[in-house]
């Protein structure tokens, strides 16, 4: 092999190793944008998930309440038919005869 065969076979080596250089490069930006997106979508999942969290605990400190309501309602339905039985017993008693 003379030296221009070995010139054309270097040259051709160094064209391959330029293209494959070529394509990792591509591939790296292409890798680096990828990444970039995936960072800006965990920073939105993270405010999403703050977001959530806040309305978890907005949610469960109306949940609290809505107990200590419906607790309430229960005390006076409860004294309403108390209320009612006695009124009941009352007339029947006026009217002289058993409820």
């Amino acid at each position: 092999m003379n030296i221009d065969e070995r010139l054309e076979k270097l040259t051709a080596a160094v064209d391959k190793v330029h293209a494959d250089v070529q394509v990792l490069a591509q591939m790296s930006a292409s890798h680096e944008s990828n990444l970039h997106q995936l960072f800006e979508l965990h920073a939105a999942s993270e405010k999403r998930l703050t977001q959530n969290e806040q309305m978890l605990a907005r949610n469960e400190q109306m949940q609290a309440r809505n107990q200590e309501l419906m607790a309430q309602v229960m005390e006076a339905i409860n004294q309403l038919g108390r209320a009612a039985l006695s009124h009941e017993k009352r007339i029947s008693d006026l009217e002289g005869g058993p409820a």
